[in-house]
């Protein structure tokens, strides 16, 4: 049976899936093995011969092909692989911005809810320097604009405005900051045009 893993490439563009069968592999790399299966709507599945080789696929993401986003979820025998969600990946987000008393796990952690799900504080980075970023890993919809800024306000009823950048960003349209697509792409685009 397997450890199993639904996925998902997000791209409107053609791929071919031997050659993204060999980039998982090689990205993945796991101990026991693996065996994919080509699903549709750009989705496959993929048994692992490992838990171990599932949760390091799974904990490593987001993955990506030619900067096309992979996204992953497991799943199990009785599920229908055309039913798991794969709406949500985990990024790296950099806050900017916050003030040095704003600089703890719990602020971090709430601006992270805010622009996201599954958030996971960054216990290595250093605390209360001036001047530098906080990092946090959320769960995103990628159905949804990417967070640039964001209001908040401090403890003392200060509003500061923070910024964000994500790590291992995949293809997005800056435009309208849905993943997943580039300008020529963007259906937002197109019906703003036709609008005139």
């Amino acid at each position: 049976e397997g450890f199993l893993v639904v996925g998902r490439l997000l791209t409107p563009r053609p791929y071919r899936f031997d050659v993204l069968r060999m980039t998982l592999i090689n990205i993945l790399r796991p101990v026991r093995g693996l065996a994919l299966k080509v699903l549709v709507d750009n989705r496959f599945m993929i048994r692992f011969n490992h838990v171990a080789d599932r949760e390091k696929a799974i904990n490593g993401c987001p993955w990506n092909f030619y900067w096309n986003l992979i996204i992953l979820n497991r799943a199990t025998a009785e599920d229908d692989p055309l039913q798991v969600d794969l709406s949500h990946s985990p990024f790296q987000v950099h806050i900017h911005g916050l003030l040095v008393r704003m600089m703890t796990r719990e602020v971090v952690e709430a601006i992270g809810t805010r622009i996201g799900s599954a958030v996971h504080y960054d216990h290595t980075q250093p605390k209360f320097v001036w001047g530098s970023k906080m990092r946090v890993k959320v769960s995103l919809d990628i159905r949804k604009p990417l967070k640039r800024v964001l209001r908040v306000c401090s403890s003392g009823g200060e509003e500061v405005i923070v910024s964000f950048t994500y790590e291992t960003l995949p293809t997005f349209y800056y435009a309208c900051g849905i993943l997943g697509h580039m300008m020529c792409d963007c259906s937002a685009r197109l019906e703003a045009l036709d609008r005139g």
